[in-house]
């Protein structure tokens, strides 16, 4: 077990409370999670050999609006509790060389106290900027949070794609459209592929791992809806069947990944994504069904969905921001433009 603890940097006295369940031990306590196995000079070949995993803490809560601090005004301290021996141990150099773990990173978030960003600038929030640019298919440099010629070329062709002032500054409007979340990590420029011919018969089949909390059939549903939506549009007959465990295999696959999949990055960051053969969804993120109040941190299944089956049909980003297929959620937005029609029908009629 993996105990994450968020600390003021100015509460120097405080010392790790070295006890199995911490949850109720202090006020500084952010969460936990597990691994299997460790790096170690004493694991087995296993777990030296197998791949690495991320392992995410959430810590918003407790740094937003317990402590109401920056990330820059806290420290990350962790403790690990060893299953087999029931050893507590707070990782730091020595331990960490010993257990293979290594020390946590705090990631974000980036820009809330950050001041504007101009080339010259040198920083953790410009290398965030980069990650943002890279992952939007405007940067192809190193993330060296140096924001040098290639950087700010970058950022002038992002701002100018999303109707901002193309200053090659980071400012106010700028972070707000970084800020802003992602249906998933497709490029934003860049054009389309044909895929599926008008008329054809494309099947699609619901994975059992859709989450539990959501009624299944309110899932398949709305889905159901999303594919209807284009076939109306595109031409292409999208047709559900069963799993394969009860017959074929369909053309898409539509599921939810596991919660070691490193697909995504995450609660907040990408929250799909989608080719031609599958369609498959964050689990770590909240979900929720059309009805249902909003609520912070979560996300309509709905409009994920329509994006991204714009993108199965082989769809690139629009840069049209009133467009299903921006780039950005938007929560109400549940029925195509007339910009969607017209692209889905380019790409399959040629």
């Amino acid at each position: 077990m993996i105990h994450v603890f968020v600390v003021p940097k100015s509460d120097e006295a405080f010392e790790l409370p070295l006890v199995r369940c911490p949850r109720d031990e202090h006020k500084y306590y952010a969460g936990s999670s597990s691994i299997f196995g460790g790096r170690g000079d004493n694991t087995c070949e296993n777990c030296r050999s197998k791949t690495c995993i991320d392992v995410m803490v959430d810590i918003t809560q407790m740094l937003r609006h317990t402590l109401q601090l920056g990330r820059k005004e806290v420290v990350l301290r962790t403790m690990v509790v060893d299953a087999n021996t029931d050893e507590f141990i707070e990782l730091g150099d020595e331990s960490t060389q010993r257990t293979g773990i290594p020390q946590p990173e705090l990631v974000g978030p980036w820009w809330r106290d950050a001041a504007e960003l101009s080339q010259g600038n040198l920083s953790d929030e410009m290398r965030a900027v980069q990650e943002k640019l890279t992952v939007s298919g405007f940067y192809d440099g190193k993330l060296d949070g140096d924001f040098r010629d290639k950087t700010h070329d970058a950022l002038k062709a992002f701002q100018e794609i999303n109707r901002l002032k193309s200053d090659g500054i980071v400012g106010p409007k700028t972070l707000s459209q970084f800020k802003k979340p992602r249906y998933d990590a497709s490029k934003d420029i860049g054009a389309g592929e044909s895929v599926y011919a008008a008329e054809a018969v494309v099947t699609y089949t619901v994975a059992e791992n859709s989450p539990g909390y959501l009624s299944r059939q309110g899932v398949l549903n709305e889905l159901d809806d999303a594919f209807a939506h284009w076939s109306q549009a595109s031409g292409v007959v999208f047709q559900r069947i069963p799993g394969p465990a009860e017959g074929p295999d369909a053309d898409i696959t539509v599921e939810w990944c596991g919660p070691r999949d490193v697909r995504f990055d995450g609660p907040g960051g990408a929250l799909a994504k989608a080719d031609s053969k599958s369609l498959t969804f964050d689990a770590r993120e909240d979900w929720l069904l059309q009805g249902s109040p909003q609520t912070p941190g979560a996300f309509y299944l709905l409009p994920v969905a329509l994006h991204e089956i714009g993108h199965c049909l082989g769809l690139a980003h629009s840069a049209r921001p009133n467009e299903v297929m921006s780039p950005y959620y938007v929560a109400n937005r549940v029925a195509l433009s007339r910009g969607d029609v017209a692209a889905a029908r380019a790409a399959t009629s040629s």
